[in-house]
């Protein structure tokens, strides 16, 4: 139950500029997003749209400039 509500917690409280960690593996900085959606760069100018419930995790700011 711990796990459900801090998940539930991450994914109300992000927003754009964040850089986050998908469920699937993808990296990316979020663009757009609303309620349900978040539109998530991958690469430069390479946007995809995702549900809000897959983000797993936030990352610390500047972890994707440094791949």
């Amino acid at each position: 139950q711990k796990k459900v509500k801090e998940h539930k917690a991450l994914v109300e409280a992000i927003k754009k500029g964040d850089e986050v960690a998908t469920y699937g593996g993808l990296l990316g900085k979020i663009r757009d997003l609303n309620d349900s959606f978040c539109d998530l760069e991958i690469a430069d100018n390479i946007v995809v749209k995702i549900e809000r419930s897959n983000i797993a995790r936030l990352l610390p700011k500047g972890t994707l400039k440094g791949e």
